[in-house]
């Protein structure tokens, strides 16, 4: 039972951090900041255990002057295909653990 208890009070705990994460990201993007959002997804995905982490594509860079002028889209592009999967691996976390902890 004890271990039960532990795992609920780890969920709450780390639902607080990606709360406070989902609002910066959601900020950033707001005001364009791209940079950062992508730094809080970042964020977001180290707060899961290794094996429930997910994969992230290459994070967007500028080799040349004219990737200058596509970088922002890059990076929406990104934020775009990469949040969804954070957002799925934290809630299959926590609905696994919830349902260890109902089965447990």
């Amino acid at each position: 039972m004890y271990v039960l208890e532990v795992i609920s009070f780890m969920i709450e705990i780390m639902a607080n951090a990606w709360n406070q994460y989902r609002q910066g990201l959601v900020y950033a993007i707001q005001h364009s900041d791209f940079s950062s959002a992508i730094l809080y997804t970042h964020g977001m995905q180290a707060m899961l255990p290794e094996s429930a982490q997910p994969k992230f594509d290459a994070i967007p860079t500028i080799s040349q002057l004219v990737d200058d002028i596509m970088y922002k889209r890059r990076q929406w592009d990104w934020l775009f295909t990469n949040m969804p999967k954070v957002e799925r691996s934290i809630s299959l976390w926590i609905h696994s653990n919830w349902d260890r902890k109902r089965l447990g």
